[in-house]
């Protein structure tokens, strides 16, 4: 399979307009006029083949699945127009350079093995390569036809960079997601309207699915969103706090700092001495580790967007409390929440909430350091040695299974 990404596009695009002296998209580009019956080109509707072409996916717009039909009819996949079109395209031109013998230039190739080869771009390689223009703004608010939300910060340049092609987003028609997705819905939409559009986890469509998939991949997020949800679980809608995170109205996010953190009220260093007994405190570097999540958040665009109060990364660790309560510095211990000994079967200890937590999170992002047991608990020289009798046994093995019902890697 040939991976016409935007490298390709831009190459030819180039070429073309040296050849020709000018630019001419509609030498690739075309749409079917469902009126006519015949193909046509519309300045400023380029988009790519694939809509009209791929005859695998279901379309759901009224338009494209008419256009649709009669390409399956005509038998015009994807695979076969591709070939037709740019095979005819490089046999003309080689053709032509036959006649002009002109020094230097060199002939589109007409051998298979010369464009499937095999090698494929990832989108760090794509990284400088301009995108197709086709009039699209840098920067978009995205709002609705009597939405009552505030708009939304949408840097469309920066999220073109992060993809191969358009489609990622733009699954149905290269349009502005409003022309098929309104407040109530349409039936360009297939009566999907904008809320569920943008903001369904389960499609890596949406605004939201998105985000969710690359949080969970990414190992420098997934330290703190393995424990995160991203909905509602109850209404699969978004988090009721989260909206202002987004629809923002137009602003623009600041970085976030460690700055306005009161040290007096966050502490330094953290002491856990749940065990003290066989062992000595662990010493957690409590504004160390706060320090380096929010220099990680930093480094990343979508981070510093959703980040931008300091005190969500508190949310990493502090994850079942309202963000009221961290604003007024109040975020409960875990021993608020996880006893050392419930009868509540689907209530998390306190000795595993803390490996869940912790060995969880340096699982996730890969680390070397923080992953075996002697590197946080080093053994109390008070340490009681355990003598098994007749009497004790059975209170000695129930206390090695409560002590080993902690995480363990996957």
């Amino acid at each position: 399979m040939v991976e016409f990404d935007p490298k390709f596009h831009y190459d030819h695009e180039v070429k073309l307009k040296e050849r020709l002296g000018e630019k001419d998209c509609g030498l690739c580009h075309h749409t079917y006029d469902l009126k006519e019956k015949k193909l046509v080109y519309q300045n400023g509707t380029e988009e790519s083949c694939y809509y009209c072409h791929d005859l695998s996916k279901k379309k759901r717009g009224p338009e494209l699945s008419q256009i649709v039909k009669v390409t399956t009819e005509k038998r015009l996949s994807y695979q076969k127009t591709a070939h037709e079109r740019c095979l005819s395209c490089h046999i003309k031109i080689n053709k032509e350079m036959e006649v002009s013998k002109k020094e230097g230039e060199k002939a589109p190739p007409l051998e298979c093995g010369k464009c499937h080869t095999g090698e494929y771009k990832t989108i760090a390689d794509l990284e400088k390569v301009p995108r197709p223009d086709r009039g699209q703004p840098n920067i978009i608010f995205i709002t609705q036809n009597n939405a009552t939300a505030k708009e939304v910060y949408f840097d469309h340049s920066f999220h073109e960079k992060q993809h191969k092609t358009c489609r990622e987003c733009h699954h149905e028609r290269l349009k502005a997601c409003k022309e098929c997705h309104s407040v109530l819905g349409k039936k360009e939409g297939n009566w999907i309207n904008a809320a569920q559009a943008m903001h369904n986890v389960f499609s890596e469509r949406s605004c939201l699915g998105c985000h969710y998939n690359y949080v969970k991949t990414k190992k420098e997020c997934a330290g703190c969103h393995f424990m995160i949800k991203p909905i509602n679980t109850r209404s699969l809608n978004p988090k009721e706090n989260t909206c202002e995170k987004c629809h923002t109205g137009k602003t623009k996010p600041n970085v976030t700092s460690i700055a306005k953190l009161n040290p007096n009220q966050v502490k330094d260093i953290v002491k856990i001495d749940i065990l003290s007994k066989e062992y000595k405190p662990v010493e957690m570097l409590h504004v160390k580790m706060i320090n380096a999540l929010i220099e990680n958040s930093n480094l990343s665009k979508l981070a510093t967007y959703f980040h931008r109060d300091e005190k969500t990364i508190c949310l990493g660790c502090h994850h079942n409390v309202q963000k009221t309560e961290i604003d007024r510095n109040r975020a409960p211990l875990c021993k608020s929440c996880h006893l050392i000994s419930s009868e509540n079967p689907s209530s998390t200890k306190l000795i595993s909430a803390y490996h869940l937590s912790c060995l969880g999170c340096h699982n996730k992002m890969e680390l070397d350091k923080g992953i075996r047991c002697e590197e946080c608990h080093k053994e109390s020289p008070k340490k009681p040695k355990e003598i098994v009798t007749e009497k004790n046994w059975k209170t000695i093995i129930k206390n090695t299974r409560n002590v080993l019902q902690v995480w363990h890697p996957e």
